[in-house]
């Protein structure tokens, strides 16, 4: 059973990461936005066979590579939304 993180391989998870990050950006006036990234677990992704298979077709070897991939399409988008905030990540 998969277990709840978002699934990186649909377009409908940027859809709602981008209305999620519009309200952040409205919400706060910091000069910074926080995205997190140590809370996630590969073996969640490994539970959904579309992951695994999305990832073989796209050639992303394992799960560092899909956050990053996912962490870069968020920059993207948050940088869209707000040019001048800067995005922080933690990563373990």
């Amino acid at each position: 059973m998969y277990t709840g993180q978002f699934d990186p391989t649909l377009e409908s998870t940027y859809d709602l990461v981008n209305e999620v990050m519009k309200y952040v950006n409205t919400s706060f006036s910091d000069s910074y936005v926080h995205f997190g990234g140590d809370e996630t677990l590969g073996i969640c992704w490994n539970l959904k066979p579309s992951i695994s298979q999305w990832m073989k077709e796209n050639n992303v070897a394992n799960y560092t590579e899909l956050q990053v991939l996912y962490r870069r399409k968020q920059k993207q988008l948050w940088r869209k939304i707000s040019p001048t905030k800067k995005a922080i990540y933690w990563a373990n």
